[in-house]
């Protein structure tokens, strides 16, 4: 894993390939400008940056590879996969690694702090900490620094990183000490069902659609705070959905299906007018006892006509788990949780914090004319006014508004965009999470209706500022 920071330019030391490049000069060799294709894969959300590499310079031990990523691509927090080929017909692979974007602050990194690779991700361990250790005769995981709780061979799992029991933990790692929140901040957790019932069989065994978004088999090694690969319940290798007190797949699955229902200016449903892959998702069947399209919690689900358990079985000493969303008698999108065939949750998907929905404007144009080639941008031109000053009730510098652009000189210019293979897109430096704005749907149909307020990140990252 290489670990660096989202600055523009970016210089990585890596082993690659070499039998497929051609170096120039001596002490140090050098390697051309736009040899290398770098294809970069946001773990998670699978969005892709595609650059060439700048010139770049071959040592004893190492290519270091030097590149920018543009409109500020890499975010903090997230993981990427990088692809690096040649760039000509053979388009031969000549490295790939993962990429681990840390705080700018943490980098260049302090020679005393030792940085140590445990699964998919780096946890930073002071010097004399001691080692994480993995006992291999059990499936207890251990570290003499970091206080992670072993195993529990029961059916569920009782779990201090999540007293509440409902899958989301209250406990963080910075720099190896765990620290508890008493909220719902960080990391997915196997819920032990049996505070919620036990799984029955019944005489008959109705259909219904649903929409998966969490199927997973817990692993061996169980409780791992700080991030997920083979340790939390939903195997996703390496990427930890819910992330300060805000599960992204829940607001994802929900709020599109929330979307689609609604209606335009002319009278007929958003869900109509998209294609049928981007909000038609429900394609799964699970199975209920009662024929009245009701859920509670306690009550058994079913993965067939026959009354099989929902993800029977268990892994590792815990029971799997398959949660999904299900449109209820009301119309409303609720979030159906079920560990060991048992609901364990069951609520609307807006109704906490999944209910506030990042907004990402459309403010760019892009444009890429050859697979896996550079991408070219045009500012956006916007219609409208926006104030400029402190506000009207300031006493020396009230402002007022000004005219930006007029709606016929926005029009222009979008028609000449998309007449030179433009496409509109947004700008991933304004979408980052600190930098975004935010819809309020928890409770609130139309959020975006003049005079309500919209939102921003506090410093406790948590989406309770606000502004209108």
């Amino acid at each position: 894993m290489i670990i660096t920071n989202n600055s523009e330019s970016q210089s990585l030391k890596i082993i690659p390939r070499e039998s497929s490049l051609t170096y120039t000069g001596s002490s140090p060799k050098q390697l051309s400008a736009n040899a290398l294709s770098i294809v970069l894969t946001e773990e998670g959300s699978n969005l892709t940056q595609s650059v060439f590499n700048l010139l770049s310079y071959r040592y004893d031990n190492c290519l270091t590879l030097n590149f920018n990523q543009i409109n500020s691509f890499f975010r903090e927090g997230f993981y990427y996969l990088i692809t690096i080929s040649t760039n000509n017909e053979e388009n031969n692979l000549v490295y790939r690694d993962k990429i681990s974007i840390v705080n700018s602050s943490d980098v260049p990194y302090d020679d005393k702090t030792r940085y140590s690779i445990n699964e998919s991700q780096y946890i930073i361990l002071q010097e004399g900490d001691g080692s994480n250790v993995y006992n291999e005769g059990g499936s207890d995981y251990e570290s003499t620094g970091g206080g992670y709780v072993p195993n529990d061979s029961s059916t569920g799992q009782v779990n201090p990183n999540d007293t509440n029991n409902d899958g989301y933990g209250e406990t963080y790692s910075v720099n190896n000490s765990i620290i508890n929140k008493n909220t719902n901040i960080y990391g997915e957790w196997t819920v032990d069902f049996t505070e919620f019932g036990t799984f029955q069989t019944a005489d008959n065994y109705y259909a219904i659609s649903v929409e998966d978004f969490y199927i997973g088999q817990p692993s061996a090694m169980i409780n791992q705070p700080s991030y997920n690969s083979n340790g939390l319940a939903d195997g996703l290798n390496g990427y930890v959905r819910y992330r300060s007190g805000y599960d992204e797949r829940i607001a994802d699955v929900g709020y599109i299906q929330f979307a689609a229902d609604m209606l335009t200016n002319e009278g007929v449903t958003v869900r109509s007018l998209e294609p049928s892959s981007e909000v038609e998702r429900a394609t799964e069947t699970v199975y209920i006892a009662n024929n009245n399209n009701t859920i509670n919690v306690g009550d058994s689900v079913y993965s067939d006509a026959n009354g099989t358990q929902l993800e029977e079985g268990t892994t590792n000493g815990r029971a799997n788990r398959y949660w999904f969303l299900h449109k209820d008698n009301n119309n409303d999108y609720m979030v159906c949780k079920v560990t060991g065939g048992v609901v364990t949750h069951y609520y609307e998907w807006r109704s906490s914090r999944e209910g506030n929905v990042k907004y990402g404007p459309t403010d760019i144009w892009k444009k890429q004319d050859v697979l896996s080639g550079p991408v070219t941008t045009q500012t956006m031109l916007k219609e409208g006014n926006t104030w400029e000053g402190n506000g009207p009730t300031h006493p020396t510098n009230p402002g007022g508004y000004v005219v930006h652009n007029t709606f016929a000189e926005v029009i222009t210019d979008a028609q000449s965009n998309l007449n030179n293979g433009y496409s509109a897109s947004s700008n991933n430096s304004l979408s980052t999470d600190d930098d975004a704005t935010w819809l309020n749907y928890n409770g609130d149909d139309t959020p975006y209706d003049t005079g309500k307020y919209l939102y921003r990140y506090n410093d406790e990252n948590e989406r309770t500022s606000s502004y209108n």
